[in-house]
C-alpha cells in the first residue's frame, strides 16, 4: 500500500487513483535496460604466429640441384681398362674417382671440372686402344670375327 500525495490516504499500489479523493496518481514509468549501440566485441586474442617450414630428411629442398654422382665413369674407366685401354685406363679412374668425391662433398664446380677430365682421358684413350688394335692387327681380324 502507498499513500497519496494529495490527501494522505492509503492506496493499493495497482491503483490509478485515489480511493478517497479520486485524484490521479502518478505512475512510475518502469525501469528501462540501457541500450547499448556498439555490438559485442570479442576479446582480443594474439593471432597464431606462423611456424617456419621444416623440410621432410627424405625429401629433396625445393630448387637443389640433385645430387651428381661420377659412379658412370668409373664403371666405364674398368671397362676400358679390361677391354682396350690397359693401365692407361686408370688416368680416367682417377679423375672420376676425384670428381665422385668432390660432388659427396658438395663442391659440384670442381667435381664437374674432374668428372669432364675423366670423360676426355676416357674418349681419347678409347680412340688411342682402338688404333692400336687396328694397327697390330689391321681390319683382316674384324673380318675374321664378323665371318
Amino acid at each position: 500500500m502507498t499513500t497519496c500525495m494529495y490527501c494522505g490516504g492509503e492506496v493499493p499500489e495497482s491503483a490509478k487513483f485515489c480511493t478517497n479523493c479520486g485524484a490521479a496518481l502518478p505512475v512510475e514509468a518502469p525501469v528501462q535496460q540501457p541500450t547499448y549501440d556498439q555490438p559485442y566485441q570479442q576479446p582480443y586474442q594474439q593471432p597464431e604466429q606462423p611456424q617456419p617450414y621444416q623440410q621432410p630428411a627424405y625429401q629433396q629442398p625445393y630448387g637443389q640441384a640433385p645430387a651428381k654422382s661420377a659412379t658412370m665413369l668409373i664403371v666405364l674407366s674398368v671397362l676400358e681398362f679390361l677391354f682396350c685401354g690397359g693401365l692407361l685406363a686408370i688416368i680416367p679412374f682417377i679423375f672420376a674417382i676425384q670428381a665422385n668425391s668432390a660432388y659427396n662433398l658438395g663442391n659440384i664446380e670442381a667435381g664437374d671440372a674432374k668428372a669432364q677430365t675423366a670423360k676426355t682421358a676416357l674418349i681419347i684413350i678409347l680412340v688411342v686402344g682402338l688404333c692400336a688394335y687396328f694397327a697390330l692387327f689391321g681390319f683382316g681380324a674384324c673380318s675374321a670375327i664378323f665371318d
